[in-house]
């Protein structure tokens, strides 16, 4: 009877957290993304939320949801830092001015 019980209880706390994910990764996919969002950001909204109570801030599950959700956003970010940087390398290889014995005062003007 014990073990019947046991087993009841694990079934129910892992219906409940399925429960608590299935809630969270509807809470992520509405959530207005910005590339600098953390999932610290998403606590902070959803921190009253009763569906997620009882669901760890650290769930490796939920954070691996959020990081998904936010990997084209991030990708696309860095995509723009790389072609500012080739943009800026290429702009400072072709200004002869800019030589590695060029004065500070001398390119400023």
């Amino acid at each position: 009877d014990v073990v019947r019980f046991k087993e009841e209880e694990r079934r129910q706390a892992t219906e409940r957290r399925s429960a608590m994910l299935t809630a969270a990764a509807e809470l992520i996919a509405e959530m207005d993304i910005m590339v600098t969002s953390t999932i610290q950001d998403f606590w902070n909204v959803h921190e009253d939320d009763v569906r997620l109570e009882g669901l760890d801030r650290a769930d490796k599950r939920l954070l691996h949801m959020f990081n998904a959700r936010m990997e084209p956003y991030r990708a696309k970010a860095e995509a723009a830092a790389l072609q500012a940087k080739k943009r800026f390398r290429a702009r400072l290889a072709g200004d002869a001015s800019l030589a590695h014995d060029a004065s500070w005062t001398r390119s400023r003007q």
